[in-house]
């Protein structure tokens, strides 16, 4: 009875232990054994690190569509790469940014934008009316000189012809076939002949015209412009066609049936400039070329600096502008050695706009 009694109790102890057991084992499963092991953990899978993607570039919020700047200097640095300056006329640019570098003779090529300084400070962005020194790697002076220019991509090269739709502020302008004034692109103008193709707007109160300025501007189709006469603003325009094929032909038709007063009147070619002084500043308009254009077009460049291609345009193209900065005094004397070869030419005063 007693032997029965120890078994059961044994029975009973065993069992009690045995539950004890079950109840510590996930404890102890869980702890760390002496040799630094973890029992029965799920392993913690190895955190994977996502490559760095690769920045892109927009560079559309880096430069503006109408960015331009004509280049006055350039200088090389030691790092490599040249810097240019000058004055931002139009648009924005900033550092980082793609844009091109612009050769009337050699195009257009693609360059970054290593930096900008403005006043010996590093600076992100440019703006229109800053005179500011900008970084262009990879360049040498070859590559580079004064007198190119800087544009945000897609404009089109320097020209100088042109059609255009004007809206003029009063119709009592359109009286005269053509106007001599001046076009206002981004924050420069040139003298400009404009040759209207009609007297009368169209419905949206636009006029077709044949444009010819004495310098030339960086532009597109769509490209937006100012026109002023005797120092009022005159006209909005917008360009519509770039250097078309048929300029020279429809200009000489207008021309034709509508001779600026000057060169019908030889008289009035120099009419009230005795009341200006030498140093008064004037505008040249070469009216009538004469047969000796070689000869013509030698003078021309002696006295203005401009190359071939340009003084055989203001010959080519007459009636045009051949100066819009030159004092009285010189130019009585061009004109007194135009004369000379056959050449009409009028001064007349320039007025500040």
């Amino acid at each position: 009875m007693r032997q029965k009694e120890y078994l059961s109790m044994k029975r009973n102890i065993l069992i009690f232990l045995m539950v004890i057991i079950l109840a510590l084992l996930p404890t102890a499963c869980n702890k760390k054994s002496s040799d630094g092991e973890v029992g029965n953990e799920m392993p913690t899978p190895t955190p994977t690190i996502a490559p760095t993607p690769t920045t892109v570039i927009d560079n559309t919020s880096l430069v503006s569509d109408d960015f331009f700047m004509e280049i006055e200097d350039t200088f090389s640095i030691i790092e490599g790469g040249m810097v240019v300056t000058g004055t931002i006329a139009s648009g924005f640019v900033s550092k980082n940014a793609e844009i091109e570098l612009l050769d009337i003779e050699k195009g257009t090529k693609t360059v970054t934008v290593g930096g900008i300084e403005q006043f010996r400070k590093l600076i992100e962005t440019a703006n229109a009316g800053d005179t500011v020194g900008i970084l262009l790697g990879d360049l040498s002076r070859e590559d580079v000189a004064a007198g190119q220019f800087l544009t945000a991509k897609g404009i089109m090269p320097p020209i100088n012809q042109y059609t255009a739709k004007l809206m003029f502020s009063d119709e009592a302008f359109l009286k005269d076939k053509i106007i001599q004034g001046s076009c206002y692109f981004y924050e420069t103008d040139s003298s400009a002949y404009i040759y209207l193709t009609s007297d009368v707007p169209d419905a949206d109160g636009y006029v077709t015209a044949y444009i010819k300025m004495m310098h030339r501007f960086p532009m597109k189709k769509g490209s937006e412009f100012k026109v002023g006469e005797s120092g009022n603003l005159i006209a909005l325009g917008i360009v519509d066609e770039l250097e078309p094929t048929d300029f020279n032909e429809v200009v000489e038709n207008i021309a034709g049936s509508s001779t600026p007063e000057n060169a019908s009147n030889p008289t009035n070619q120099t009419a009230g400039l005795e009341n200006y002084p030498p140093d008064t500043r004037v505008i040249v308009e070469l009216t009538h070329c004469g047969s000796e254009k070689v000869k013509l077009i030698k003078k021309i460049r002696e006295y203005t600096g401009l190359g071939l291609v340009e003084a055989k345009a203001i010959v080519d193209y007459a009636p045009s502008i051949i100066t819009d900065n030159i004092t009285k005094e010189k130019a009585l004397a061009l004109q007194s050695e135009l004369r000379e070869i056959g050449a009409t030419v009028t001064i007349r005063v320039f007025e500040e706009e």
